[in-house]
């Protein structure tokens, strides 16, 4: 068994029914990019108290041959359709800094260019999460197929308040939580 599947049957098997029952605890997504074998587990929470009383399983720490980057953000935006977010099969993350003193303008940006996408043809929804002390933001979308996601042009152009490069990247939805 490929390291990749093995780690994404420990989240769906021992991960997530674990995490599920914890306090506070309000849903999450996990993506898989089989072309390098990086995942990004996705957990979100009520308020930062229950996330912060809650440690992260290390279920798959095991299998990934040690333990993963934890970052911790804001949910600045969540515009998701609740009843497709389990039809998702790709996400575009998109990962930037922003200028300091400019977040609430890449948040405005967002909603006013990102969050429309989700009108599109397969779109299931946005989110942004930041971190107001670090001005990164993670922008992601969620699509029911990767055609859909492909033929969709990102939006919501910050570059002129952005530090540095961005990335985006592509990721198969391997588990809504």
């Amino acid at each position: 068994m490929h390291k990749l599947d093995e780690a994404l049957r420990t989240y769906r098997d021992s991960t997530l029914p674990e995490v599920r029952t914890r306090n506070g605890f309000s849903g999450g997504l996990v993506l898989a990019d089989r072309g390098d074998g990086r995942t990004i587990a996705i957990s979100l929470w009520d308020t930062e108290s229950d996330m912060k009383a809650s440690s992260p399983p290390n279920h798959v720490d095991a299998v990934s041959g040690g333990p993963p980057i934890r970052e911790v953000y804001d949910v600045s935006v969540y515009d998701c359709l609740e009843e497709e977010i389990g039809n998702a099969t790709h996400a575009r993350v998109t990962t930037r800094r922003v200028e300091s003193g400019k977040l609430d303008e890449a948040i405005h940006t967002y909603l006013t260019s990102a969050v429309p996408l989700r009108r599109q043809q397969g779109s299931i929804g946005a989110i942004l999460l930041t971190d107001r002390s670090t001005g990164k933001v993670l922008n992601i979308t969620l699509w029911k197929s990767e055609s859909e996601m492909d033929a969709a042009f990102p939006s919501g152009d910050v570059d002129s308040i952005s530090v540095g490069q961005h990335t985006r990247d592509t990721y198969e939805v391997s588990a809504d939580i």
